[in-house]
């Protein structure tokens, strides 16, 4: 087998015969970084919330048999279920109202990250076309 030849590049380590990719230049590369950084950390915040949430609710379902077990009457009982429901129904919705608020504040934060790079690439892409219209001519 015959041994390649390392190429030549232009000192910033793109090949002298590298294709240009209109749009994806290195700012947009960082912004995508920056964006899978962000979604990194929200992931994080979102399994860290979904087990202190996990564990607080299950001391609240562990209390359940022994207030049962205390139960004088058939109203107690009933009395006793009905808080634990309207307590995990409250929990609930205010863990699906923070789980939304971490996920909406990751749309918004990977968003603006792309957006920043995007408005670079388009003047990019617009410059790309410039210089290649000009080697037509």
């Amino acid at each position: 087998m015959a041994k390649q030849q390392p190429r030549k590049t232009d000192g910033g380590g793109l090949s002298e015969t590298a294709v240009p990719t209109p749009g994806f230049e290195f700012f947009m590369a960082e912004g995508l970084a920056e964006a899978a950084q962000s979604c990194a950390r929200t992931g994080f915040a979102v399994q860290e919330e979904m087990l202190r949430f996990t564990a607080r609710r299950w001391e609240e379902d562990l209390r359940l048999p022994l207030a049962l077990a205390g139960c004088q009457s058939f109203g107690d009982l009933l009395s006793v279920q009905q808080k634990w429901l309207d307590t995990a129904f409250q929990d609930y919705a205010e863990e699906g109202e923070r789980l939304a608020r971490l996920a909406g504040g990751a749309v918004r934060d990977t968003g603006d990250r792309l957006a920043g790079g995007t408005a670079g690439a388009a003047e990019a892409s617009a410059r790309l076309v410039e210089e290649s219209g000009q080697l037509v001519e």
